[in-house]
């Protein structure tokens, strides 16, 4: 992840003058919160909540990265795709498939695990669910799903 602008932005903003963020140096931060979150015994499902949206989000960031950096070294290489190259697990299809998780159900805030449930229950909570499902997932959603489909198209 060091390449990836998210990581690099978190990681400049929050370290000290050496280069550590809560005693633990920066490339740790995610990890440096998520233990302090283990401490917290008034939220008991802080630390879960922790690691799922800093740990998970990044992962999802990640394989986007990695999407647009297989698009550039495609563009470059300028080869077209094969029909073994079609059947290739694509990074946007691992991110969505950590935004969602094993076992979601679609609109649910109970059933599932990762970032999709999160932002479920978010939405209930500021009235964001707009037909069965949080606004901020199906805009997710449709946008993983037309980078898929503008990406898969021959000569993209």
């Amino acid at each position: 992840m060091s390449e990836d602008l998210p990581y690099n932005t978190f990681r400049y903003a929050l370290q000290d003058d050496y280069g550590y963020y809560d005693g633990a140096p920066v490339e740790q931060y995610a990890n440096s919160f998520v233990e302090r979150a283990f401490e917290n015994t008034l939220a008991p499902t802080l630390a879960v909540e922790a690691i799922v949206a800093l740990n998970i989000w990044m992962a999802v960031v990640h394989e986007l990265y990695a999407q647009v950096k297989l698009c550039r070294n495609q563009a470059n290489v300028a080869v077209g795709r094969s029909s073994e190259s079609s059947n290739i697990v694509l990074p946007v299809d691992i991110a969505a498939a950590y935004y969602i998780g094993d076992g979601q159900q679609t609109g649910s805030s109970e059933i599932g695990h990762l970032l999709y449930r999160l932002a479920e229950e978010s939405g209930e909570l500021f009235g964001q669910d707009i037909m069965g499902e949080a606004e901020i997932n199906t805009k997710i959603i449709r946008y993983l799903n037309t980078i898929k489909s503008e990406i898969t198209v021959p000569d993209a």
